[in-house]
């Protein structure tokens, strides 16, 4: 796939009532992201119709990213997110890269792209906006957010039942560059590619203390099983800190 030219959509939306410009900015809060290994041929399920192709780290094995936020002053207002996300290769990567290898220099750069085939968050305008701006398939769900005893946990609960638990350490005291690497989606059943631009304070790296708990009998979680979760990410990430920028989408041809 290549990049098409300029859109014509607009940079200026009004969704329930609130005018919001792009670049969107997401001014303040935290997050924490897990990374695993995960099966190819079960990753491509997930990606069907889309045209997009995981990005290999080794023959069959994938990457994808259980990310979640915690919005504390954003355009979209305050809200918590959790996000399932493939990492795929690039629509601009260039000719003759070397397999495996590239994904994991891309993946240690920032530069890999990625794909969130399901996204839930706790407010219609957060869902909204990223629908109907980015064509994000995001869904408002019952998600808790809570800090205790040196670590940070986010809960996905669904009646009386509990679809995902993540729980990540949040020492970290590192800031990192900014990075500014492509996220893909579908909009109108288009693909299309724009630019989140991240900066992060407090960054910690974790192996230990990290726990994945996954219910049963949903949608979201069968799909994390299917994955081969819950187990160890290969590294958890816990960002104390956060400022984002998220451009408009260009359609891919």
């Amino acid at each position: 796939m290549t990049e098409s030219g300029s859109s014509a959509r607009s940079s200026s939306f009004t969704i329930e009532g609130r005018r919001l410009v792009l670049p969107a900015q997401f001014r303040a809060g935290s997050s924490m992201t897990g990374i695993f290994v995960v099966p190819t041929t079960r990753m491509r399920s997930r990606l069907a119709g889309t045209g997009f192709v995981p990005a290999e780290i080794a023959p069959g094995r994938t990457l994808m990213g259980l990310n979640c936020v915690h919005y504390v002053d954003t355009d979209c207002g305050a809200y918590e997110e959790i996000a399932f996300s493939a990492f795929i290769l690039r629509h601009d990567r260039p000719p003759g890269r070397v397999p495996y290898f590239a994904t994991l220099r891309d993946l240690a750069t920032a530069k890999i792209g990625s794909f969130a085939w399901r996204l839930a968050v706790t407010t219609t305008l957060s869902r909204d906006a990223g629908k109907q701006i980015w064509g994000f398939p995001k869904t408002v769900e019952d998600l808790v957010y809570a800090e205790r005893d040196g670590s940070a946990t986010m809960a996905w609960g669904d009646d009386s039942r509990e679809v995902l638990r993540f729980t990540v350490p949040t020492r970290g005291r590192r800031t990192v560059r900014e990075i500014s690497p492509p996220v893909y989606s579908m909009l109108d059943g288009v693909a299309h590619v724009g630019r989140l631009t991240q900066s992060y304070g407090n960054v910690g790296y974790h192996r230990h203390g990290v726990q994945v708990a996954i219910g049963t009998g949903h949608p979201a979680a069968e799909e994390l099983r299917s994955l081969g979760l819950p187990k160890r990410p290969v590294i958890a990430v816990s960002n104390g800190t956060l400022n984002f920028s998220m451009s408009r989408s260009t359609p891919l041809g």
